[in-house]
């Protein structure tokens, strides 16, 4: 930790030179053509997987720019939970719960399936935390303000609309920053194959809180289950994102895992507001018509 690492943005090829007089033209190219078998082979995908990923995703996701990411998705989940809470007209420590769980839950699942028993990584981080208590405390300061002088009562149904709308924002922003976090915890711990851990882990860190929150509703529905899409969108960004790494892994790229995050998150959220925007329907064992229920 007293050591502070100084990038140089350059890189350094390796060049090997033969001796003309000594070396057949023959043997370089033999040589030539066995490098660019090599890095074409899967022994090459495994050693870039096993050594090179790791820096390369530890660096995006230790950039300012990331951290930031992981804070909006943080928020952007306690404000879901804020709006869950005055919906069902919970206490301050409800809403605190109904906020917590989709913003850290996920995360330490996630983390207790895979670390065995380690310190889990919410505890090294308690920024999060104070992220979670402050929008609370303001979010629901702000309600029970409102509904002191605002005068509910006649406009409930708008006030219904408003924190549903709330509540489908703030949980794709936080679904899609948590996509790539998932997927980043496969590679540093070698899970393998990539592309099936990486959408189970996306979909765990994304999702598993809101499962939890969900649990302790009022009608226990877990939405993602039995709703609209939802969890579907961080399976397939979560394989996406899976596939990409599978496929640059013969010409690893900061610059471009950089750029396949930002893709991730912007592509997660997107997804997640259209499918909800025009009532893409999800798949079930029966149709679902309108005004009809499953029993």
């Amino acid at each position: 930790d007293q050591i502070i690492e100084q990038k140089l943005n350059v890189k350094a090829p390796i060049h090997i030179m033969f001796s003309k007089k000594t070396v057949p033209l023959e043997l370089v190219e033999r040589f030539n053509k066995a490098i660019k078998e090599f890095v074409m082979s899967d022994k090459y995908k495994e050693i870039v997987k096993e050594y090179i990923y790791p820096v390369l995703l530890l660096e995006t996701i230790n950039a300012k720019w990331f951290f930031i990411i992981g804070i909006i998705g943080t928020i952007s989940f306690a404000v879901s939970g804020i709006a869950i809470a005055a919906r069902e007209n919970s206490t301050l420590f409800g809403t605190l719960i109904f906020a917590m769980l989709p913003s850290v839950g996920g995360g330490v699942l996630r983390d207790m399936m895979i670390n065995k028993g380690e310190v889990v990584g919410l505890f090294l981080q308690p920024v999060y935390m104070y992220c979670i208590i402050g929008v609370v405390l303001v979010g629901f300061s702000f309600a029970r303000i409102f509904n002191i002088y605002g005068k509910p009562q006649k406009n409930e149904e708008m006030i219904y609309k408003f924190w549903d709308t709330v509540l489908v924002f703030s949980d794709s922003m936080g679904q899609a920053a948590f996509i790539v976090t998932g997927v980043v915890v496969v590679v540093i711990h070698k899970i393998e194959p990539l592309w099936l851990w990486a959408p189970f882990f996306a979909f765990t860190t994304a999702n598993g809180g809101a499962m939890i929150r969900d649990m302790l509703r009022r009608d226990r529905v877990i939405t993602i289950m039995s709703g609209e899409i939802s969890s579907e969108i961080s399976l397939f960004w979560g394989f996406l994102f899976g596939i990409v790494l599978e496929h640059m892994a013969h010409n690893p790229s900061s610059d471009m895992i950089q750029l396949s995050v930002i893709v991730m998150v912007v592509g997660g959220f997107l997804t997640r507001i259209v499918t909800y925007y025009y009532g893409v329907s999800n798949i079930h064992f029966r149709p679902r018509f309108k005004n009809s229920t499953v029993r």
